[in-house]
């Protein structure tokens, strides 16, 4: 019994430190993207664009 509170208390501590963590390395998408403009797109074949010729 004390194995399995041990192994739940373990569980709720990585959780909560693994939030605390992405809150602090996450940005929402107003902070990443200053302007209203468009995305840059930089892999073209990624909206269906012509790639260029290498």
């Amino acid at each position: 019994m004390t194995s399995f509170i041990a192994a739940v208390l373990a569980v709720v501590a990585i959780s909560v430190g693994a939030s605390f963590l992405l809150e602090t390395q996450q940005q929402t998408v107003d902070k990443t993207y200053a302007t209203s403009g468009t995305r840059v797109d930089l892999d073209p074949r990624l909206s269906g664009g012509v790639a260029p010729k290498h």
